[in-house]
């Protein structure tokens, strides 16, 4: 049975670790129900649940939430974050993961890599349409007229 509740102030973090990062959701009340590893639970509002999922913590991972408040009272924004500690965790498990891979079977994916930056640098080319024939003079009186070439008058009716 889940311990005490934990509050979220304004402005304040609190940093923790879930037990289950998936929780349960409950659509009624569109809202998320988390347990720590200290046995500790929380609600979190749908907009704060969406954050932690895109974050895919890993069960005793530790994360930190926080609860702004802005100058408008009702309205809240969440931050939900990996502490820099679990952050260095994952980088060292990232690299170790990197180093123990074949240095050839990295180069298709370099070879992908750089692919696709160049794609980002291509220029996009902008159709336009046919760009309509002015007159030199800009007269109205003008317009319909083919042009004469430059140096022979020439009257049209």
């Amino acid at each position: 049975m889940p311990g005490e509740t934990i509050r979220f102030e304004p402005n304040t973090p609190i940093r923790l670790a879930l037990l289950d990062p998936e929780g349960v959701y409950d659509s009624e009340l569109r809202q998320g129900n988390f347990v720590t590893t200290d046995g500790r639970q929380f609600h979190l509002p749908r907009p704060a649940v969406i954050l932690l999922y895109q974050l895919e913590p890993r069960p005793g991972e530790e994360i930190q939430i926080t609860k702004y408040l802005h100058s408008h009272p009702a309205r809240f924004e969440w931050d939900i974050c990996l502490t820099p500690e679990s952050e260095r965790i994952r980088a060292r498990e990232e690299i170790a993961a990197i180093e123990a891979q074949d240095p050839a079977s990295l180069i298709p994916l370099l070879e992908a890599s750089v692919e696709q930056a160049e794609r980002r640098k291509a220029p996009i080319l902008l159709k336009r349409g046919p760009r309509k024939a002015t007159t030199p003079t800009g007269n109205p009186a003008d317009l319909g007229r083919p042009l004469a070439p430059t140096g022979i008058a020439e009257e049209v009716r």
